[in-house]
């Protein structure tokens, strides 16, 4: 019985070292993995330093431009809406002036027509007069 006893535990020794044998090899997969990740983690980190990086540059660029956009508004306010008055003020102007030269156009044509009218009529009193002379 002892040696079976022995024995028995022989075997259960050598199973305790072939498992061992595995969890060594388990530990040492599971090293290599955990070194891979950690390399892995270390190139996020760098990569995520880098986009960082970039949104800041990318805050700078739009606070630049949202100024940028203020001047422009400030120009158009200021500079082109005062162009813009002074341009209508001269439409204004040369609207008056054509609407005073149409008048004068008007009354023109009204005395041309007057004047026609008062041709027509002495042309037909002289030739009334003519007439009476010859009778």
């Amino acid at each position: 019985e002892l040696q079976e006893e022995v024995a028995k535990l022989k075997e259960e020794v050598k199973e305790l070292r072939e498992d061992m044998t595995e969890l060594q090899e388990e530990v040492a997969k599971l090293k290599e993995e955990v070194k891979e990740l950690r390399e892995d983690m270390t190139e996020l980190q760098g990569e995520v330093a880098k986009l960082q990086e970039e949104v800041k540059e990318l805050r700078e660029d739009v606070t630049k431009l949202q100024v940028e956009v203020r001047e422009i508004k400030v120009t158009l306010e200021n500079e082109t809406n005062w162009q813009i008055r002074i341009v209508a003020e001269g439409h204004r102007d040369v609207i008056r002036k054509l609407n005073e030269a149409l008048k004068v156009e008007e009354e023109k044509e009204i005395l041309m027509l007057r004047v026609s009218r008062l041709e027509t009529d002495v042309r037909r009193m002289k030739s009334k007069t003519e007439q009476q002379v010859f009778l």
